[in-house]
């Protein structure tokens, strides 16, 4: 819970209605904060948040990265006390420590290191491999560990629109805002789209780290970032407990498997017991390492079933029978997967903790993405970067919390990398497959050859389409006039008679530019009325951007300053079931 120190009346909006945002927001809101969250999607919860299993983590995860575990420890249990039923109780959660991986290499840590890892917090007890059902031929040891998961889905969705309705927050979904550069005047930060925007004295940037970033390309340290286009294969469990379970394989390319608990209330009701789980692999189901979300996006674009089959597939399955010989006896395949992209700070030691810290410029504070239970440290960093406590400022113009997440593990950060092939922040398995695929792409694109929505602008879609019926008759009319005036010029003026020849000429040119302009006018509101969206034509076209003829709307075009960023030129991440 945030310290309530003083209430509070101004404004702040956040950006992003996942785990971070909708937190925030909610306590923010408790505090007096006028908050406003802005969602791109038509639901809350609708992105990384929705779709792989989360676990509550107690830390054996992160055997080498002391920073990430410590956050796990008092985050697991503010998670349990605040959000109860959210929770799924596990059975069991096994962390196996495997001899080799996939690709030859020995564990990166080993079982007696595992062992101290387990004894820094409670865990159940080390496994019989045997009576589990597991490959003791490949396996070195393993541990029950207390740790549950989060529900996922519409429960999770209904819960927090209740939350967010209770604390009076108000939600804008469909909301592919920009951020503009303070009005000096006001000390604001400008919120909006070409539609309308809004004045907020705080922004609070929850999206994952992948729209609205700072303009500068600096970050608070010396910090390395990338973005990585994630899979996990949805199976079905044939025979489900009462209970669910969880598997990883540890530590390196290993597989894993994790509860997917997407069952609305309807079903709980009914007793459906949870037989939904996503398979991962620390190397086949991520899919590259990239220098931006949209190169990503641009890789997840490119999966398809053969892809998936040959691929992954085959060798996850292959990979979990070494470790669990009868796992195909027990799960099914259901031919789906879910995909997403996500951000990282690439470390030697796969540091994987949600860090909070603020441009000095801009005013915006970020949210770099991590666990789930980090969602209280980042809420008290976030109230902390407002009310200016406790705060270090970077040499490269940021703000963050002294004794918090980033100061804490600011050593872990900036180590140099030292094995660039461990680490799974420069994993590219299918780089050979996928990046002919991208290029082939990008030069369909550049030369306009794809007729899409998602491959071509408007503005190039619209010189490789036909008339439709709507267009034909002012088109007839111009050629029409054309032909007339070219016809009557020839037949009764005297072709010496330069003259009246322009005079003629430019009353064809005025004739033409009308009906053609008017035509185009009469296109571009037709798409705005189906899109909802305004149209930038206006501002590409000469004739109605210099004022011959004025567009039927009294909303003008919000011309973008230096600071602006758009999110709807970004290709965020988002989750989707592909069949």
């Amino acid at each position: 819970m945030l310290e309530n120190k003083k209430p509070q009346t101004k404004k702040v909006a956040v950006i992003g209605a996942g785990w971070f945002g909708a937190h925030i927001a909610i306590e923010l809101a408790k505090l007096k904060y006028d908050v406003t969250l802005f969602e791109k999607n038509s639901e809350i919860f609708s992105g990384v948040s929705a779709t792989f299993g989360i676990r509550l983590h107690n830390g054996p995860h992160y055997p080498r990265s002391f920073a990430t575990r410590k956050t796990c420890w008092s985050g697991k249990n503010e998670f349990r006390l605040k959000y109860p039923d959210l929770i799924n109780e596990h059975e069991h959660s096994i962390y196996a420590i495997g001899k080799t991986d996939a690709d030859g290499n020995p564990s990166k840590t080993t079982e007696q290191d595992m062992q101290n890892v387990c004894q820094e917090f409670e865990y159940k007890d080390e496994v019989d491999l045997d009576t589990m059902g597991y490959n003791k031929e490949e396996i070195l040891g393993a541990f029950d560990i207390d740790e549950p998961s989060a529900i996922l889905g519409p429960r999770l969705k209904e819960k927090f629109q209740t939350y967010l309705a209770k604390a009076n927050v108000k939600i804008k979904l469909n909301a592919l805002v920009t951020l503009q550069e303070k009005v000096l005047c006001k000390n604001k930060i400008l919120v909006g789209n070409q539609i309308e925007s809004q004045e907020f004295d705080h922004v609070v940037n929850t999206t994952g780290f992948q729209s609205l970033l700072p303009s500068k390309k600096s970050l608070p340290f010396d910090m390395s970032i990338v973005f990585q286009p994630c899979m996990g294969l949805l199976y079905k469990k044939l025979k489900p407990g009462n209970k669910p379970i969880s598997f990883i394989v540890m530590d390196g390319w290993f597989p894993c498997l994790m509860p997917y608990d997407n069952r609305s209330t309807e079903e709980i009701k009914k007793n459906l017991l949870l037989d939904r789980y996503t398979v991962t692999h620390g190397k086949y189901t991520i899919l590259g390492s990239y220098a931006s979300a949209e190169e990503a996006n641009q890789c997840l674009s490119l999966i398809t079933h053969d892809f998936v089959e040959k691929h992954i597939r085959n060798p996850i399955e292959a990979e979990m029978k070494r470790f669990w010989p009868t796992f195909l006896d027990e799960y099914k395949y259901e031919e789906k997967w879910k995909i997403a992209v996500l951000a990282k700070i690439k470390t030697n030691t796969e540091f994987r903790g949600a860090v909070t810290f603020q441009d000095v410029e801009t005013g915006v504070i970020y949210v770099f993405p991590g666990k789930i239970t980090n969602i209280f440290d980042s809420e008290r960093e976030t109230l902390n970067l407002l009310h200016g406590r406790n705060v270090v400022l970077s040499e490269n113009g940021y703000r963050y919390v002294k004794g918090g997440i980033l100061d804490e593990a600011e050593r872990e950060i900036t180590e140099p990398i030292q094995d660039r092939n461990r680490i799974t922040c420069e994993l590219q398995p299918f780089k050979h497959i996928l990046e002919p695929l991208i290029s082939k792409k990008e030069q369909l694109a550049n030369s306009k050859i794809i007729n899409s929505a998602q491959n071509t602008t408007f503005a190039e879609r619209k010189f490789i389409r036909f008339p439709n019926k709507e267009e034909i008759v002012p088109r007839l009319i111009a050629y029409t006039a054309l032909y007339m005036t070219a016809f009557i010029g020839n037949k009764y003026i005297d072709k010496e008679d330069t003259t009246s020849s322009i005079f003629l000429a430019a009353i064809n040119i005025l004739i033409c530019t009308w009906l053609l302009s008017t035509l185009q006018e009469q296109r571009i509101l037709k798409e705005e009325k189906q899109t909802g969206a305004q149209s930038q034509d206006y501002a590409s076209n000469p004739i109605i951007k210099h004022g011959f003829f004025k567009k039927s709307s009294s909303v003008e075009p919000v011309e973008p300053t230096n600071h602006q960023i758009s999110t709807s030129d970004e290709h965020m991440a988002s989750a989707a079931t592909l069949k």
